[in-house]
């Protein structure tokens, strides 16, 4: 080949050939994502607290005169990316007083839909249920929580047969003796009559204190439905003292225990305490406890009062007026409120009153409010805890017993409305629990509270 002939074989080692080799060689693997996700286009997912049928704001967009049309999409429906943060802040915050850990996405949670159903199919159930009444298992579980408790085991099975032979004559009306009067003796000129239970409502004084009080905490154990439940007809007779002229001990000196004998021990001898006033009164199940506690003329003297399931007064004043200002323990374990069948009292009322109580009643150590049947809600612990320095500033113990539970009312044949409680074991009904065993802790130990307080539930 002649050597003016060109080839052109210079060009093929040009620097431009190796600089596309390394720029092809060069790229990252975020630049090939891009690149692809340019030429091949993806449905993105719906961002999280978006509702059905809303759209996200799309950036401002200049155009050829210079304008942004952002403000336009915002006011044709989008949902700017600060709204999506606000929403975002919300749900985190509502999670963090619930429970710990990050907040759910929004596919765990139920629709409204399926909680109303949820609620709806609770609402049945409740309807259907029919009340129940109070059994012995239920009265034990509200005196649990008091200091003064007797086990069963500490008494002898002929005492408890004796005290349950006296609660099954104390009401007995039955004429055992029947004498005429003599028209010419000034003193006999009435007829007299004698029933059994006069017989022993008038003997039941003369019982020691301690023998008082296992008498009555064997009869406040009975169910409801027992014939033999105590009334106000030897409730006073038996926390009625004895006569002063009865009570000198020279009268009765033969039955003594002599002092020197260490070993001789009485069946009847009050081994647990040597006071002869009663402190502790079990009244479950009365109908109007106010009523009683305002005729005992001993009641200032009580330091322990187990109220379960009895009826108070829709205006609470009128029980705590008569509540000793010295009590230490308090039990309202299903209590109702409100005396006239169907009657539904408010919470400003409910507030008032137990706010009324919280300031008398400064010594309290131990207040159950265990299955309460009426609505206690935050407002109503809060008016009654709150603040600490005023209100229960002794507390130390506060049953919460059956509050996690779901419940519902349900009305009765006679027109009387009970707060009833319903199982439900579901994710929705335990977040719900775990929310409000959060929020009665927070009332608790709020107020300026800073002694510790043991809530059971």
């Amino acid at each position: 080949m002649p050597k003016h002939v060109l080839t052109f074989k210079h060009l093929l080692h040009t620097p431009l050939t190796s600089r596309r080799s390394d720029d092809r060689e060069s790229k990252s693997v975020n630049d090939l994502i891009a690149s692809s996700r340019i030429l091949r286009p993806i449905a993105r997912d719906v961002p999280p607290h978006v509702s059905a049928g809303e759209r996200v704001w799309t950036p401002p967009v200049a155009s050829a005169s210079g304008s942004a049309l952002g403000l336009i999409d915002v006011e044709e429906g989008g949902i700017h990316p600060a709204e999506l943060l606000r929403r975002y802040r919300i749900s985190q915050r509502q999670a963090s007083r619930s429970a710990a850990g990050p907040a759910p996405p929004p596919s765990w949670c139920l629709s409204s839909e399926t909680t109303s159903q949820t609620s709806a199919a609770v609402s049945t159930a409740t309807k259907d249920l029919p009340i129940q009444p109070v059994s012995t298992h239920q009265l034990r579980q509200s005196s649990s929580l008091f200091s003064t408790l007797t086990s069963p085991e500490h008494r002898s099975r002929l005492v408890d047969f004796c005290f349950k032979v006296v609660l099954r004559h104390l009401e007995d009306e039955q004429l055992v003796y029947f004498s005429s009067g003599d028209a010419n003796d000034e003193e006999m000129g009435h007829d007299e009559q004698y029933t059994m239970g006069g017989v022993l409502r008038e003997q039941v004084m003369y019982l020691e204190p301690h023998l008082k009080y296992s008498l009555l905490e064997v009869a406040s154990l009975l169910p409801e439905t027992h014939p033999h439940r105590l009334t106000d007809r030897s409730l006073p007779s038996i926390l009625s003292d004895p006569p002063p002229d009865i009570g000198d001990n020279s009268q009765f000196g033969d039955h003594i225990a002599p002092s020197s004998s260490t070993d001789y021990v009485e069946w009847d001898n009050p081994s647990f305490s040597t006071s002869t006033t009663l402190i502790h009164l079990p009244l479950t199940l009365h109908a109007s406890p106010h009523s009683l506690l305002r005729q005992l003329p001993s009641a200032s003297s009580l330091t322990s009062i187990n109220l379960a399931y009895s009826t108070l007064p829709s205006d609470l004043d009128k029980l705590v007026s008569v509540l000793p200002p010295g009590l230490r323990e308090l039990g309202l374990a299903g209590v109702r409120i409100g005396t006239h069948r169907g009657a539904i009292v408010s919470e400003e009322t409910l507030r008032r009153g137990f706010s009324a109580l919280g300031r008398k009643l400064i010594v309290l150590r131990m207040l159950d409010l265990s299955f309460a049947r009426f609505d206690l809600t935050p407002k109503i612990l809060t008016s009654l805890l709150h603040p600490a320095s005023t209100h229960l500033p002794s507390l130390r113990s506060l049953g919460m017993r059956g509050y996690l539970k779901s419940r519902g009312s349900r009305t009765g044949d006679d027109g009387s409305t009970d707060i009833i409680e319903v199982d439900r074991v579901d994710s929705v009904g335990g977040a719900k629990r775990d929310e409000a065993r959060k929020s009665v802790m927070d009332i608790v130990r709020g107020g300026g509270r800073k002694r510790y307080v043991e809530v059971v539930w």
